[in-house]
Formats: C-alpha cells, structure tokens, sequence
C-alpha cells in the first residue's frame, strides 16, 4: 500500500543552499528527497517547502503583502490537495523570530496547535482517517548568522535565545496534542556562511535521521 508523507515546512524544507549563492539544494541532497530514496518503494514524500515561510495566523487578509508566506493559510488548502495522506511533517518556526514579526517562540507552538486542529477538522470532514503527524523543531540559528549581512538584518542577535528555546516549544506542542515530535538541531547545524541554512551535508545527515523516525512511526 502507497503511504505518502507531506513534508511542509521553510527554506530549510526548500532547500535554500548557503554554499550555492542561496540556489537550491540539488535533488540528489535535499532532506524530502533523499528521504524518500531512504524508505521502501512504497513511500512517496510531498514536498512543500518555500523559503520566508512563517508559521502564520489563523486571520485572513486578502490584500495582505505576507499572504504568499503565512504558512497556515497556504497550509488549510495545500492539505486538501494532498490528501489522503499517512504522514504530515511540519517544520516551521525560524522565520517566526524575524525582527519585524516580534514574536516569541511560544507563538509558533500555539500555531502548530492550530495546525494540527486543522489537520484533524479537514479529515473529520470529508470522512478520512487523521494521518499521523510529526513536529519537528528546526535546527538552531546560529550566532555566526550576525555575519552575514542580509539575515543578519532580518533577524539579528535577538533571534538566538528565541532560537533555543524554541525546541521546547515545539516539544510541548506535540505533547499537548498527542503526536509525535522530532529535534532537528540534535542530527543537523546550520552553515557557518549564514547561520540560517542547511548545506548539502546536513540535508543528508536530516534525512537519515528523519528516515528512522518514519519508519517508526509507520510501522
């Protein structure tokens, strides 16, 4: 039987390369695809990652800049087109410690609560199964990111003690809701050139980490 796994998430979902002049990971490293080479032929892996990608909010504003990046909103739709589904991963949460969002970590939890809702509502309503869900906490920023220019202008020093907490966060989320949850930053780092993304190399070491965890949990 065919079990699809829908990998929603950021740039480090994406792909965002810090050794590549910011291009995207090639197939053959990025963590959904290599995922997927990773676990029997019946697993096909979603990928719906986009870079700027925040957590969101549950109000709607038509004519709202941001819309193309709340992730919550994109995320109510993107789910009915994938579904049925028999596993969801998500891994938001960085781009809510943007300077200009000022937020505090424990906004992004109280959205993956809302996502996780979502996800059980939209199945209760066309009469599927809820799939199981998996919260992971993305990988650390790290402090070399006050080197680089441009995220260093996005968001700066006062993005590091939200980063660390951030894990926790995530973790109480899933325990509140009853699913599965998974730490990121303890099998992968961010680049040194940005403090922010992933390379290659980490995407791969992501991936096998995140294999173990699937077939775990779908067993």
């Amino acid at each position: 039987m065919v079990k699809k796994i829908l990998c929603f998430g950021d740039s480090n979902t994406w792909g965002h390369d810090p050794e590549n002049g910011a291009k995207r990971v090639p197939d053959e490293y990025r963590w959904p695809r290599v995922l997927e080479k990773m676990l029997p032929e019946e697993y096909i892996v979603i990928e719906e990652g986009l870079c700027g990608r925040w957590s969101g909010s549950p109000e709607f504003k038509a004519n709202d800049i941001d819309v193309p990046w709340n992730g919550y909103q994109y995320f109510l739709g993107c789910f009915r087109s994938h579904k049925p589904v028999s596993l969801v991963v998500i891994m938001l949460g960085t781009n809510d410690l943007q300077k200009a969002k000022e937020l505090e970590p424990e906004y992004t939890g109280k959205m993956l609560v809302e996502y996780v809702k979502a996800i059980e509502d939209i199945s209760a309503l066309s009469g599927d199964a809820v799939p199981e869900i998996l919260l992971v906490s993305p990988i650390a920023i790290d402090e070399s990111i006050v080197d680089n220019p441009t995220f260093n202008e996005i968001f700066g020093a006062q993005s590091l003690p939200k980063s660390a907490k951030l894990a926790g966060v995530v973790e109480e989320a899933a325990k509140q809701c009853g699913v599965h949850y998974f730490k990121a930053e303890d099998y992968a780092v961010a680049s040194k050139l940005d403090g922010l993304h992933m390379n290659s190399e980490n995407h791969k070491l992501l991936a096998k980490a995140l294999s173990d965890k699937v077939l775990e949990i779908l067993k």
